[in-house]
């Protein structure tokens, strides 16, 4: 049940923020779960998600972040792909004499546009040669940008400046020679030459505002057909030209795809890295906290009646190779000048957690295509286990909600977590006891509920 509502379950992370078990990492150095932004995150390499060509971010950066060989549909944002076709041309020898060429145009496989419905001719190779769409204020844009980056370098001199005029006393060179490292530091201030900066200060001209406005386009009272007009998709897809009309749109080259590794912002630690290899989806480094937290699901939950106390069921699974011990602990309470309460305020409802210490089996991958006898534990209590299947454990609990809707409840799952320790050729085990605080919410169950 819990597949269909995957935000039903949500692990607290050390920041507080309420996630999902499968979006946390877990760093094996700190103990702790981590989320987005309690780690760090660095780009590997760029690559293009359909040639696959990878680049590095300097090279990336020169290109644009774009593939140079690959182009989008600007209708749907499919990768275009090549076809080929034949036509006839006269004979470079005999202009009397047809020959039969081959011709490659652009296509896309889903919405079938094509170049022929930008006007582009076809091509001789297959690989391309296609025109790169260049923005119509590209040239104002950089005559801009190396303004500014004139104007920023000159006030940081005038800033350099003053702070070493301001400095008083007097400075023996012979001695110390302190007039070879000044020269020196005076010198690499001045980086842009000053007739440049003047040519480039006389070419940059502001923008002057006009009173006279353009005229209408000259279909604007004709009847609009909503199949040539595109969409605002299409228009923020591409900014520099903004088409209104179907016959505008352009190609463009596909834009480049990053890998990113995530680091620990504690203790500094890799916690995912993958391959540089574009074409492999193996990672060099992989701690989810899925493959080491057990996971729990709700599996069933009956109608919600205010007041009343109904009976829910949960599953506990054990995704590590080593038997895990699970106690189901409740919510810490805050000290307040009031009295008690509790540090999640979200929680409308305390459940009655069974008591004792539950045993997960190991999780073992040659074992489900077998067909064992899954026997009941003796260590777990039978009153509280609905049924045991592999590395899964269903138990049941109470509650009694206070209201049919909004029914949160919390929980603390603490378990034993054994972490592998490796010094020279030695490999030792540790078993540590975590503590996880996990929130429940049944409000998307709570549809056929009755209100007392």
């Amino acid at each position: 049940m819990e597949i269909f509502f995957p935000k039903v379950v949500n692990y607290v992370c050390t920041c507080g923020a309420r996630k999902p078990l499968d979006v946390l990492f877990y760093c094996k150095h700190c103990f702790k779960l981590r989320c987005g932004e309690c780690v760090s995150h660095e780009v590997d390499t760029h690559y293009c998600p359909n040639c696959l060509e990878f680049m590095t971010s300097p090279e990336a950066r020169v290109k644009k972040n774009v593939c140079t060989t690959c182009f989008e549909c600007p209708c749907c944002g499919i990768a275009l792909y090549s076809r080929g076709t034949s036509k006839q041309v006269p004979s470079e020898k005999d202009p009397s004499n047809m020959v039969v060429n081959k011709a490659y145009y652009l296509m896309c496989n889903s919405c079938k546009w094509s170049t022929h419905d930008q006007s582009l001719e076809d091509q001789p190779t297959q690989s391309g040669g296609w025109p790169r769409l260049e923005a119509p204020n590209q040239d104002r844009v950089h005559q801009l940008c190396e303004y500014y980056r004139i104007v920023a370098h000159q006030e940081k001199v005038e800033k350099d400046k003053k702070r070493i005029t301001q400095k008083c006393g007097y400075y023996i060179s012979d001695k110390y020679g302190v007039a070879s490292v000044a020269a020196k530091k005076y010198m690499s201030l001045q980086v842009t030459p000053r007739k440049e900066s003047q040519k480039v200060a006389a070419e940059c001209f502001a923008s002057k505002a006009s009173e006279v406005v353009d005229d209408l386009p000259s279909d604007f009272l004709e009847e609009l057909n909503i199949d040539e007009v595109t969409n605002i998709r299409m228009r923020l897809s591409n900014p520099d030209i903004q088409p209104e009309k179907m016959s505008m749109l352009k190609m463009r080259n596909l834009k480049l795809l990053t890998k990113k590794s995530q680091r620990c912002k504690e203790c500094g630690h890799s916690l995912r890295k993958s391959e540089y290899n574009p074409g492999s989806v193996k990672f060099k480094i992989q701690l989810s906290a899925y493959y080491h937290i057990p996971y729990v699901r709700v599996k069933q939950v009956p109608n919600l009646i205010a007041g009343r106390e109904v009976t829910i069921e949960l599953t506990l699974t054990n995704p590590t190779s080593h038997e895990v011990a699970v106690e189901l602990l409740p919510m810490e309470e805050a000290n307040t000048p009031s009295g008690s309460g509790l540090l999640f305020p979200e929680v409308t409802c305390s459940p009655q957690l069974p008591k004792g210490t539950l045993y997960l089996p190991a999780k073992d991958d040659t074992a489900e295509y077998d067909d064992p006898a899954d026997k009941m534990d003796d260590r777990n209590d039978k009153s509280v286990v609905t049924f045991k299947r592999l590395n899964k454990l269903g138990i049941k609990m109470q509650i009694t909600p206070k209201q049919a809707e909004n029914v949160a409840i919390g929980l603390r799952l603490k378990h034993t977590y054994t972490n592998l320790i490796i010094q020279g050729d030695k490999r030792e085990y540790e078993v540590l006891s975590l503590i996880h605080p996990v929130l429940l919410n049944l409000s998307h169950f709570a549809k056929n509920s009755i209100s007392a």
